[in-house]
């Protein structure tokens, strides 16, 4: 199992897709600045932030991730969406909400026997990528990459990578890569799993 998990670690680090870096995982929303604490909806609990440069101004940006509170007590939990915001910082220190989805973080149950399988957010040159993990004996992995267009001061689908690898043989990668050759134009609000 232990060499599984260097080989997807490896492999996700070939992509260039993460950084590595402590989870962040179930925050404190007292934790946050107000800026950020007024956007959380009702019922939401803080799964993940991460903070790096969103927009290429030099300037700390943050992504956080919620979850609604019930999703850990209810045996439906697909019924539950994770919303992902982006806040772009200001010089004062504070952070202004410029946009949000709920369905490109996949939910609790989506994982198969790994559970959650939502891994990690990476931040880096105006891009950010959201990457997930799940499968038993076929085990998948997918990352979720956005650029920023700093002429529409907004966020696009860069590329979508698929890769799969049987646990029987894990140097055997089956790998599906797609840009906006393949699905277009599509604007970080607009993307849908």
């Amino acid at each position: 199992m232990k060499k599984i998990i260097i080989f997807i670690s490896c492999f996700l680090m070939s992509l260039g897709a993460i950084q590595l870096d402590s989870r962040e995982h179930n925050i404190s929303l007292k934790s946050l600045p107000k800026s950020i604490i007024k956007h959380i909806e009702p019922n939401h609990s803080v799964l993940f932030i991460k903070s790096g440069d969103l927009n290429r101004d030099k300037i700390n940006d943050m992504i956080v991730v919620s979850k609604d509170m019930q999703e850990d007590n209810e045996s439906r939990i697909d019924e539950f969406s994770r919303g992902l915001y982006l806040f772009i910082g200001n010089k004062s220190g504070s952070y202004t909400l410029v946009k949000k989805n709920n369905n490109v973080v996949y939910g609790k149950d989506s994982g198969g026997i790994f559970g959650d399988p939502f891994e990690r957010i990476s931040i880096k040159n105006g891009y950010f990528s959201i990457e997930h993990h799940g499968g038993s004996n076929l085990q998948w992995l997918v990352t979720i990459t956005f650029k920023y267009d700093k002429i529409d001061k907004d966020w696009y689908l860069y590329q979508l990578i698929r890769s799969n690898f049987h646990t029987s043989d894990p140097e055997i990668v089956e790998t599906q890569a797609q840009t906006a050759d393949d699905f277009g134009r599509v604007s970080f609000e607009e993307y849908k799993n």
